[in-house]
């Protein structure tokens, strides 16, 4: 994502800012020779809130755009088309200032038709947030933001350099006190920036503990003009790791518009794309770009959503269809744990191969398969068709006759089929994806560790145990929100743990939980209910 979308900062800040950008040039996921991506500030370059929005301020699924209308197309019609693409929030305008006049145009236009955006403010750029000329200058324009009814919270900018965490952090808690509950946004580079898997990891650790965010959000682009960039997988499944052992929602944006070293991508690609954060437990997309922004003889920029003038291009109802489908099986999914998620007929760089099991005991066929299970205990199952180029019917070959539905994507519910089989075939587009729902309960699976908890349901504590597992073996017992509340590592064989009931947030409380054994192979989970008492 490029700051190009925005208007470039000015002030006494503007020379470190070039500073800091001749540092980030080297670990932007542009290859060597194309420059970073401008952060929106120094201060600023990264942030976002702990503290959880308001009910109803983000959706449990969030589909969005970089680059809404700019200033001069900033009306409620233009946010309206925006809104009925399936957006669900808006990102500050092509080109635009960080003024609060543009700011509450667009939060007008906004609010007008159902929305909030996140919104960045110059003033922002210069105050030290921790003397009281700069606590004064936020409190000057924080009241206004928060009393509107299109404000969601701040944008600070885009791929900041790590060297910025710890300035970022200071700024993210100020701004927490004045907006509690108004989610500050930011996006971090993602894997390809990365020499190793393990420094990205590591970026998102050390961004995490230094900014405490409510979110994770990355980029990551996999269609270059050369050919395809491997890693995207990775890219998500590490970005999955880090934001679900922090109990974190995670987004991810993908590849749209054609600019530099990017080709155009087709609809099987970007919905690939949306596919794949699907299938990862993703709880939201954006698209780069919606608005196209204004021509550069560098970025050389295509058509995004909208043209630079105004007009819709051919991906506007690509989107929009794109959207409908994620809408309707995201929003599924994002009330959902997600369990692990397998590769058939190929496996990815950073994947996990398929392994059978007495529920699914072959796949035909290139997919991916995300596992879920659902608020009542039912196994959910996200197929992808791996292939972004080709239709595929993709066989699931049953180890057992289940009764099994198939969510409608233009209505978002359930279809019963007619009754238990041992093959389901899918018919799947270029890209597409199927979310299915089995009428049974989990079960111990054949080929993964074995899962027992004692007793259950349970009042107080509850022993886990896990044995025939194969290598070293992570276990977690997690809320239906995907929240963990304990976790212990256990060597090749498996172990045996007692959990109080006890976890970071303090005493567990009565409900639905999930326990989940991983180890070399695979994963099992068991259904765990708590119930009053100790």
């Amino acid at each position: 994502m490029a700051r190009s979308c925005t208007a470039p900062p000015s002030g006494p800040r503007r020379a470190a800012l070039i500073v800091a950008l001749g540092a980030l040039v080297m670990v932007t996921d542009r290859p060597p020779g194309i420059p970073g991506r401008a952060i929106a500030w120094l201060w600023t370059a990264d942030a976002m809130a702990v503290s959880p929005p308001p009910a109803g301020l983000l959706p449990p699924f969030i589909r969005y755009g970089w680059c809404s209308p700019p200033a001069a197309y900033t009306t409620p019609e233009r946010l309206r088309e925006y809104r009925d693409a399936g957006m669900d929030v808006v990102l500050p305008g092509v080109n635009d200032t960080w003024t609060r006049a543009s700011n509450f145009r667009r939060m007008d236009a906004a609010a007008a038709v159902g929305m909030r955006c996140w919104v960045a403010d110059d003033v922002l750029d210069d105050p030290d947030p921790n003397t009281p000329a700069g606590a004064a200058a936020l409190d000057s324009i924080v009241g206004e933001y928060v009393a509107h009814p299109g404000f969601l919270g701040f944008d600070l900018g885009d791929e900041p350099p790590e060297s910025t965490f710890e300035q970022v952090g200071r700024l993210a808690k100020v701004l927490r006190a004045r907006t509690p509950g108004h989610p500050i946004f930011n996006n971090l580079l993602g894997r390809a920036s990365f020499a190793t898997r393990e420094q990205f990891v590591a970026y998102l650790n050390h961004f995490a503990d230094a900014v405490e965010p409510s979110f994770l959000s990355a980029d990551f682009y996999p269609f270059l003009r050369t050919g395809d960039r491997p890693l995207f997988v990775e890219n998500l499944a590490l970005l999955s790791d880090v934001a679900r052992a922090r109990g974190l929602p995670w987004f991810e944006v993908i590849q749209l518009i054609q600019h530099g070293p990017y080709r155009a991508v087709s609809e099987g690609e970007l919905r690939w794309q949306a596919a794949h954060v699907l299938a990862y437990g993703g709880r939201g997309v954006c698209y780069f770009t919606y608005w196209t922004p204004p021509p550069d003889s560098y970025w050389n920029w295509r058509a995004g959503m909208i043209g630079y003038d105004g007009g819709r291009s051919p991906y506007y109802d690509i989107v929009r269809g794109i959207n409908q489908e994620i809408g309707a099986a995201g929003g599924y999914l994002a009330r959902s744990l997600w369990l692990a998620t397998e590769h058939a007929g190929s496996v990815p760089d950073g994947g996990t191969p398929f392994a059978p099991g007495p529920q699914l005991s072959g796949v035909d066929g290139r997919a991916a398969l995300g596992h879920f299970v659902d608020p009542d205990g039912h196994p959910l199952l996200f197929v992808v068709n791996s292939d972004s180029s080709a239709e595929q019917t993709i066989r699931l070959h049953l180890g057992q006759p289940l009764r099994w539905e198939r969510m409608d994507l233009r209505t978002a519910g359930f279809v019963v089929e007619p009754g238990p089989d041992r093959v389901i075939a899918l018919d799947l587009p270029p890209g597409g994806f199927s979310l299915l729902r089995v009428q049974a309960g989990l079960e111990n699976r054949s080929g993964r560790p074995v899962l027992s908890l004692r007793p259950n349901p349970a009042r107080g504590s509850v022993v886990v145990q896990v044995s025939e597992a194969v290598g070293p073996t992570r276990v977690e017992l997690l809320d239906v929100s995907g929240r963990i509340w304990w976790s212990a590592r256990g060597a090749s064989g498996g172990g045996a743990w007692e959990w109080s009931g006890e976890g970071p947030a303090g005493r567990a409380p009565a409900g639905l939980y999930f326990a989940r054994a991983e180890d070399a192979r695979g994963v099992t989970a068991q259904k765990l209910v708590r119930t009053t008492g100790r």
